[in-house]
């Protein structure tokens, strides 16, 4: 999401669950359900301004990296290597050998070439280590 579209989704969240607050502040003569449907919302208007919040900001250089590393491990993967994967034969009709299915067996690699490439875009810490 671009930051000014997130920034409006925050701002129309925060009204929203100031709204919601006010109201259940100010009707107290709610029966049991309507309060519980309306502290429902507000815990849900919560979590998803928390999401926000928490999102990690990406510019557009990183976003292009990221990209580009992704390209760049596909095409250094072999898709011709037959080794990358398993097929199952069958006898057809006529006596002739057919590929039935195909299976790639080799997936974790190429997941592993692509996390691998994007890690290296950027410097990992352990969690918690910038908090006090």
């Amino acid at each position: 999401m671009e930051k000014t579209k997130l920034k409006k989704l925050k701002q129309e969240l925060q009204a929203s669950l100031e709204s919601l607050e006010r109201i259940n502040k100010v009707n107290k003569r709610l029966d049991q359900e309507q309060i519980d449907a309306a502290e429902a919302e507000i815990k849900a208007a919560k979590v998803k301004l928390n999401e926000i919040d928490c999102r990690p900001v990406l510019v557009s250089q990183d976003v292009d990296a990221i990209n580009k590393v992704i390209i760049h491990a596909f095409e250094e993967f072999d898709f011709e290597d037959p080794d990358n994967y398993d097929f199952n034969y069958y006898l057809d009709y006529d006596n002739t050998i057919q590929v039935n299915s195909m299976q790639t067996n080799k997936v974790e690699d190429a997941v592993y070439q692509i996390s691998n490439a994007i890690l290296e875009l950027f410097k990992i810490e352990e969690h918690g280590e910038n908090e006090e």
